[in-house]
C-alpha cells in the first residue's frame, strides 16, 4: 500500500521509546465543544505544538485491519496531568483501517478523513492555528485540565468521530510529548507522508505527466504503489 513504508517506520519509531498504552473507554470520551469556542491566553494551562517547540500531526491509512490495534492509545512522554510545563512539543498520529481503500480515489479519501482531524473540536481544546504541513498547535484550558482531560479521553473522542465515518473499521492513536528530539523524529515520518499525499494530489489534478524534473519524482520512484497510480493515470 502507498503508506506501507511510513507505517513500518512509525512502528519502528514507537519501539524506540518507553510508552504507556491503554484502550479507549467510551465512558471517558471527552465532550465535543463549539466550533467558535476560544481558549484565551490567560485561561490556557498547556499549549501543545507551539511554534517555539515542535509539532507533527498526521493520519495513516491502510486496508489491512490487522495492522491497526483498534482502540489502542499510545502515549510517549508525559500525559496532560503529568506535567507542569506550559508548553510541550507535540506529536499525534491517527492510524486508520479503511474498508473502501480505492487507490484511484485515494487522495480524495485521505483528504476527507484528514479533515475530520482538523474539525474535531473538543470542549476546552482549541486549535490555535489551522493545521497544515503535518503540524498542530493547540491550547488546553485550565478548566479542562482541572476536570481531568487526558490523552485517553481525547483519543476516545477521536475514536468515536472516526468510527462514525463510512468505511473506517479500526482506529489507533499515538501521542508524543517526550521532547523536541522525539517529536522531530516523528516529524520526519510525517514529512514523508505529506510528500506522498502531495504527489497524489498532483496526479489527481494534473492531466499531463512530465516526470523528469517533477518535485515528486523521487517519491514516486521510492513508493511502488505511487508508480502504479502514476502509470494508471498516464494510460487514462
Amino acid at each position: 500500500m502507498v503508506f506501507d513504508e511510513c507505517y513500518e517506520e512509525l512502528r519502528a519509531y514507537m519501539g524506540k521509546y518507553r510508552a504507556n498504552s491503554m484502550q479507549v473507554d467510551k465512558n471517558l470520551s471527552w465532550p465535543l465543544g463549539k466550533r467558535s469556542s476560544i481558549v484565551l491566553t490567560e485561561d490556557t494551562a498547556i499549549e501543545l505544538g507551539h511554534p517555539q517547540t515542535d509539532s507533527a500531526a498526521f493520519i495513516l491509512l491502510t486496508d489491512d485491519k490487522n495492522k491497526v490495534k483498534d482502540g489502542q492509545v499510545t502515549v510517549i512522554g508525559p500525559d496532560l496531568n503529568e506535567t507542569n510545563q506550559a508548553r510541550l512539543p507535540f506529536g499525534k498520529v491517527i492510524i486508520l483501517a479503511v474498508d473502501d481503500y480505492d487507490h484511484e480515489q485515494l487522495f480524495d479519501r485521505y483528504a476527507e478523513l484528514d479533515q475530520v482531524r482538523h474539525t474535531a473540536i473538543l470542549e476546552g481544546y482549541m486549535l490555535r492555528a489551522v493545521p497544515q504541513d503535518m503540524r498542530e498547535w493547540s491550547r488546553i484550558s485550565r478548566q479542562a485540565v482541572k476536570r481531568g482531560i487526558n490523552f485517553q479521553k481525547m483519543a476516545s473522542a477521536i475514536y468515536d468521530q472516526y468510527h462514525a465515518q463510512p468505511g473506517v473499521s479500526a482506529v489507533e492513536t499515538v501521542f508524543v510529548t517526550e521532547g523536541t528530539e522525539a517529536v522531530a523524529g516523528l516529524k520526519t515520518i510525517g514529512t514523508k507522508v505529506g510528500r506522498i499525499v502531495a504527489a497524489m494530489n498532483k496526479m489527481a489534478f494534473e492531466m499531463h505527466f512530465d516526470c523528469h524534473g517533477c518535485e515528486f519524482e523521487d517519491v514516486c520512484e521510492e513508493v511502488g504503489e505511487l508508480r502504479k497510480m502514476r502509470d494508471a493515470h498516464k494510460k487514462a
